[in-house]
């Protein structure tokens, strides 16, 4: 079976961020780059990175 490792879910949500980062304002936009990267570094795999629907939940729940 094979694995989702980290990088691989780092590449999943780099190209997610690249795709919100063409509709968001400049100021949510960074927001949510700031909330996608902040697991990164503990995930265990890549299915402990943000991306698709984290990323989604984010915008729909984001206050200014």
């Amino acid at each position: 079976m094979k694995t989702f490792s980290v990088v691989e879910g780092i590449v999943v949500q780099t190209k997610h961020l690249q795709e919100w980062q063409k509709k968001l304002k400049p100021e949510v936009y960074e927001a949510l780059q700031r909330y996608a990267v902040s697991k990164n570094d503990v995930a265990k795999d890549g299915y402990g990175v943000l991306r698709g629907t984290d990323l989604s939940n984010f915008i729909e729940n984001y206050r200014s």
